[in-house]
Formats: structure tokens, sequence, C-alpha cells
């Protein structure tokens, strides 16, 4: 009989525990996560373009997702993911939009220094646990939260000259609010923004 009956398989399904600490830096390591639903955490930097779409059933993250350095990278949808620890978006040199449709809840969420962004489009967030800080991400012009109500710590977002959209309409509290730089958006939208503040 042949002795290669019996060769474990790929490690395919040991990186979709619960447990996983997943680290993409090639297709490869995409390929070896492809059908998780839930993870532990999730970290993405790499010098190549990337192809997410195995990742597309990839639900809760339990600790923290961190997206950058990279290059090559650009887009990151997420479209199943509903909950994360803190989420980092930083220093990503061709990532033109960042969506998460179905994320619900966050500990924290931090995108800055993205020089090629466009859109940031998390309609479905509700919650911020700590801080929400949207900072220096070059060509944004879209900021979709229309779903948020709470941010536990600072909510910030500033620097960006180009934007033309703040969905943020169902805000409810921030521990604080800066808005500076926000380019074309209304200024009645942010005094709305800016009167939730806590303090």
């Amino acid at each position: 009989m042949c002795a290669c009956a019996s060769a474990p398989p790929k490690r395919v399904e040991p990186q979709c525990s619960a447990d996983a600490n997943i680290v993409l830096a090639g297709q490869e390591d995409v390929f070896a996560a492809a059908g998780c639903l839930t993870i532990q955490s999730l970290t993405i930097r790499t010098g190549v373009p990337l192809d997410l779409s195995a990742l597309g059933k990839l639900q809760i993250i339990r600790g923290d997702l961190r997206v950058g350095p990279t290059v090559g990278v650009d887009n990151l949808a997420l479209p199943e993911l509903q909950s994360a620890g803190a989420i980092t978006i930083a220093s990503n040199h061709d990532l033109h939009g960042a969506t998460f449709a179905k994320l619900v809840s966050a500990r924290s969420v931090t995108v800055e220094g993205n020089p090629a962004m466009t859109t940031l489009v998390m309609p479905a967030l509700g919650k911020v646990g700590e801080t929400l800080t949207v900072r220096a991400n070059g060509d944004l012009e879209i900021v979709e939260l229309s779903s948020l109500v709470t941010v536990g710590g600072p909510l910030v977002i500033a620097d960006h000259p180009d934007l033309t959209l703040l969905e943020l309409g169902k805000l409810e509290r921030a521990g604080s609010v800066t808005l500076e730089n926000t380019g074309a958006v209304d200024a009645n939208i942010v005094d709305a923004v800016r009167s939730k503040a806590a303090n």
C-alpha cells in the first residue's frame, strides 16, 4: 500500500481554531485560513497584493485585528465580521477602501496614515468601547458610521482635507469629540457631532 495515504493533512483546520493567531504575509497564508468563523487575532503585514475573499466567512475576532504596514493591498473587506477587539488599520500604502458591512461592535478602532484611502465604511457599527480615531488618511472622502451610537472614549476624526461625507447621524455620546480639518463636511454636521461629547 502507498505510505502517502496516511500523510497528515495541511494545517487548514488548526488555523481555524478559536485560539488561532493568524498572520497573513502571502496568499498561501490567506488560503490556509479559508473558511474560518472565529479566531483569536488577525494580522496582515505584507509587501504583495492579497486577495482576502477566502476570509469572507469570518465572523468574530476575539482579540485584535491589525492591518499594516502593507504595500499592494488596495482593498480591505471582511463582509461577515460582526465583532472584534482593537481594530488598527495603519500605514497601508496602497489601500483605497476598508469595508466592514456587518461589524456591530469593537473595543477600539484606529484608522491612521493610509495615504491612498478614500472610503471607510462601517454601516452597522453601533458601539466602540474605548477610542475611535480616524486621522491623516490622505485622500479620504467618505466616512460611513451611520449606526454608531456610543464611543466610550475619545472620538477623533482629523486631517482629511478631501472629506465630503461624514455619516454619524445616530451618535448619542462620546467620551470626547475632536473634529479637525474635515474638508467639505457641512458645518452643521460637525457641530452636531461635537455636541455629543460627554465633557
